[in-house]
């Protein structure tokens, strides 16, 4: 009998999109009597038993539905990587439901989430915003040494992508197999007006006929 390596169990993913909300601000567009902020997605990615999330959400609300999704999918989520620095302030949250989880970016964007966690900007920009609703304590990730984040004997690599709607914005990548999941591209935001899991999928890590599937 052949032992089934770790490689060789797919990892799959399920996307977590909020709502759109509205924001409290005086700069509107004429004729524009309300601005809201995009709906945001967070990805887990798992395995048999281990997963890692991609992204946290910014309000409490959010936050709060966010950590009963993980905890929903019965996985021990062991990382939470954030891909840019204004998308991370419900990670306290997920850290009083999963105490042995760290949360990790790369240490530009660790830079960028001081500077958003700093007193000045939250209350002149994001309690401004979102009156009551930012959580009172800001967890900053870890800076991740390296390009790489292990689960379950797979890799998954952070990619810079640069400037998109902030400086210093990354990705994850994966290796998967084309038979079992089209190639997905997930970012922060979303059109989507749903709160329940967008999409769905699996990876597959394989030796050849390999192509590349970003988080």
């Amino acid at each position: 009998m052949t032992e089934v390596g770790t490689r060789d169990i797919p990892l799959n993913w399920d996307v977590f999109v909020t709502p759109g909300i509205p924001t409290v601000t005086s700069d509107l567009p004429p004729g524009t009597k309300q601005q809201t902020w995009s709906p945001i997605s967070s990805t887990l990615i798992y395995g048999k038993r281990d997963a890692v999330l991609v992204g946290a959400f910014i309000t409490v609300e959010q936050a709060d539905a966010l950590v009963d999704w993980v905890e929903a999918s019965g996985k021990n989520l062991t990382t939470i990587y954030v891909t840019h620095g204004d998308h991370f302030f419900g990670i306290g949250a997920l850290l009083d439901r999963f105490p042995n989880a760290r949360a990790v970016a790369t240490p530009d964007v660790v830079k960028r989430m001081r500077q958003q966690a700093s007193p000045d900007v939250v209350a002149n920009f994001w309690s401004a915003r979102f009156p009551g609703q930012i959580p009172g304590r800001l967890v900053i990730a870890d800076e991740l040494e390296g390009n790489v984040i292990e689960l379950e004997g797979h890799d998954l690599v952070v990619v810079e992508v640069g400037h998109t709607d902030t400086d210093y914005t990354t990705c994850l990548s994966a290796w998967w197999s084309p038979a079992t999941s089209p190639t997905t591209t997930f970012t922060s935001t979303s059109p989507s007006q749903t709160s329940k899991p967008a999409a769905s999928g699996s990876l597959r890590s394989t030796q050849s006929n390999r192509s590349t599937h970003v988080l």
